[in-house]
């Protein structure tokens, strides 16, 4: 769940040299990180992007690799449009309430 949080607030970070302290992290997210900032410094080169981000613990996770596809269904047509042209696949629906 802190992924989504971090894609808005990293980059904030950044530009006002602030530390984002959290308990767990996922691995390649983590790994990810100084390669998203290289592209914001690319974007942006007259700002210095200092901040950084302490992780406690970096967790590699092990995802299951089957032939199961997961779809966020918001019950709005980009999402209505996925299910139905992926219909022959065996669909995982996530629904936020």
């Amino acid at each position: 769940m802190i992924i989504p949080i971090l894609c808005n607030v990293l980059q904030i970070s950044w530009m006002f040299d602030s530390t984002i302290l959290i308990n767990e992290l996922d691995k390649t997210f983590y790994e990810s990180i100084s390669r998203i900032k290289n592209k914001y410094s690319n974007l942006y080169p007259k700002c210095d992007f200092k901040g950084k981000l302490l992780v406690k613990n970096i967790i590699d996770y092990e995802i299951e690799h089957n032939e199961k596809y997961l779809s966020f269904f918001s019950l709005g047509v980009d999402s209505t449009s996925t299910i139905i042209n992926n219909i022959d696949k065996n669909l995982i629906l996530v629904l936020e309430l």
